[in-house]
């Protein structure tokens, strides 16, 4: 399968000025936001673990994520993707030939999982 290996740049990014003391040890914004591969990604903070700074969150998550073998667009854990011959890609009609004949399905974190075996499959 072609996949990534972990080659795009992350960072954290504050949003609040406030800093805090967390369980993990480390310094850092009271609020943040995960920057992937140029993209912004705002953390919702009543969902997060509260004693884990944002880098340690980044650390955890950093080897979940995976990129589209087209257009390089972040993949990840349970957004939509699909699978091309040997290539995993997101759900976007320039990276592929569209679903007929493939699977979609969503990406777990470490595989493609397709949508039967997902249970994202709708029958029409």
């Amino acid at each position: 399968m072609s996949t990534e290996e972990n080659t795009h740049e992350c960072s954290v990014v504050a949003r609040s000025e406030e800093t805090k003391q967390y369980s993990c040890g480390h310094d850092g914004p009271a609020e943040y936001a995960h920057i992937l591969s140029g993209v912004t990604y705002e953390v919702d903070h009543t969902k997060v673990d509260q004693s884990k700074c944002g880098q340690c969150h980044l650390d955890e998550i950093e080897s979940l994520i995976t990129q589209c073998a087209k257009c390089k667009k972040n993949i990840l854990p349970g957004h939509g993707c699909i699978m091309y011959e040997q290539d995993l890609c997101c759900l976007a009609v320039a990276c592929g030939p569209g679903p007929m004949g493939h699977m979609p399905g969503v990406w777990d974190g470490q595989q493609f999982i397709d949508a039967f075996a997902a249970g994202t499959a709708r029958l029409l």
